[in-house]
């Protein structure tokens, strides 16, 4: 019996056969995407081929001008690398906070800018509801973090482990070309984002709202500016920018918020495709987007929605991928903070926060209630921000529902008749998909 049980034991079970996609694959893909993309952009984006004018001058260059606009731009990018360091460090810290540990780096760097991003904009948050949108506060908030960033960093890498894949061994000469015309869209999106702002919902709202705050030193109600009580997540980073320069500086966290979507996704095929190669091309489809070129470079929400959505998804396939019950609900956690972001960035996250709980109906898992609490609490900053600043915690959406004080209530009329904005339930699907069609300003 003991031979035969030892025969069993020794019976070779037979490999899985995997499934090989060639390479030449992906590069039809990626060239018919292009094609795809760039017919589609330029069909309604006409462009100018003569670039004659490249090379022309007009008006006076003045040296003197020239050099401090040079160092201007220049201090805007220290000061955005001192936000993107502190926002390391406040994640770091937050990891540690919840007992997390991870020997790569490159999970550890993800998760910490994005715990860190969402901490600073909930801490200017605070800074503006009691009224110490301070200059010196500002500046001495971005000064610790930063030196505790700079030291936190240096530390961490030290002390991570080496990457699993060597990058010498996965990028061959196509993927070295990709990742060139990558880095020339970054630089791209990085000069034009040192442009002034002239897109229209970032100078009424964007940073409208933050320089309102900025000017009293307090986040307070603006009755006939609707668009400043939805939920400011970015903004609030925006906020920080403004204060310690000017927009662009809030222009330069817009464009580095595209660059962290990019690592976020590179971590992810690192992690669960064991692919540098996959990450690339992740990277470089998602960043050609031509819609992703335009909000890289000009203040919206959309590009923080997108950075909080990833890791929000990427956090709950973690936990479903883990077998240990302590990291599985370690990641749910990281994920209910990440949909708590995404929200408040946002009203239209709503819709990613019920798929995203649909993904955990079906999959049944225990613990959905306190995904649900920590995402709630992380967008009731906003809800009570706008009870206490107009009646309505939605404003200005379902104001039938909520007796919304004046005069928040008139400050629109549709066609001829007079109604209040948003009076129904109905309006707050119709205006991410339709617009607001036949509506005209009374104020």
């Amino acid at each position: 019996m003991s031979s035969k049980k030892k025969k069993k034991k020794n019976v070779a079970i037979p490999k899985q056969k995997k499934v090989i996609i060639p390479e030449i694959f992906f590069y039809v893909i990626s060239i018919v995407w292009l094609y795809i993309a760039t017919s589609n952009f330029f069909k309604y984006h006409k462009i100018n081929l003569n670039l004659s004018y490249l090379f022309t001058l007009e008006g006076k260059f003045i040296l003197g001008r020239f050099l401090k606009l040079i160092l201007n731009y220049s201090f805007s990018v220290l000061l955005i690398t001192g936000i993107i360091l502190g926002a390391y460090y406040l994640g770091s810290r937050t990891l540690k906070w919840l007992k997390f540990e991870t020997p790569s780096f490159l999970e550890k760097l993800t998760l910490s800018l994005g715990l860190g991003m969402g901490a600073t904009a909930l801490i200017i948050f605070l800074l503006g509801i009691v009224g110490l949108l301070y200059r010196g506060i500002i500046y001495s908030l971005w000064m610790i973090t930063t030196g505790q960033g700079i030291k936190t960093f240096i530390q961490d890498f030290k002390s991570s482990s080496k990457p699993r894949i060597k990058l010498s061994d996965s990028i061959t000469w196509p993927y070295k070309i990709i990742l060139l015309l990558l880095f020339m869209l970054i630089l791209f999106n990085f000069f034009i984002s040192l442009t002034p702002e002239i897109f229209y919902d970032a100078l009424v709202y964007h940073l409208g709202a933050p320089n309102y705050f900025r000017l009293n030193h307090k986040i307070l109600p603006m009755p006939y500016t609707h668009a400043a009580h939805f939920p400011l997540n970015m903004s609030m980073l925006y906020l920080y920018g403004i204060i310690l320069n000017n927009g662009i500086v809030a222009k330069l966290v817009n464009f580095s918020v595209g660059i962290l979507i990019m690592l976020s996704i590179l971590y992810f095929c690192e992690k669960h495709l064991k692919s540098i190669r996959a990450g690339i091309i992740s990277c470089a489809t998602f960043y050609s987007i031509p819609i992703i070129i335009y909000k890289s470079w000009c203040t919206n929400s959309d590009v923080g929605l997108t950075y909080f959505t990833t890791l929000s998804i990427f956090s709950l396939l973690n936990s479903f991928f883990n077998s240990r019950k302590q990291k599985k609900e370690i990641w749910l956690i990281f994920s209910g903070i990440f949909a708590g972001l995404l929200w408040g960035t946002k009203y239209t996250g709503a819709f990613f926060i019920f798929a995203l709980s649909v993904i955990l109906l079906l999959k049944k898992t225990k613990k959905i209630f306190l995904w649900g609490i920590i995402t709630f609490t992380l967008f009731s900053p906003w809800l009570l921000r706008n009870y206490f600043a107009c009646g309505n915690p939605v404003y200005p959406f379902l104001t039938k529902f909520f007796k919304t004080r004046y005069p928040f209530e008139l400050v629109y009329q549709r066609k001829t008749q007079e109604k209040r904005f948003s009076d129904s339930g109905r309006e707050f699907f119709d205006n991410p998909f339709f617009g607001r069609r036949g509506i005209k300003h009374i104020g």
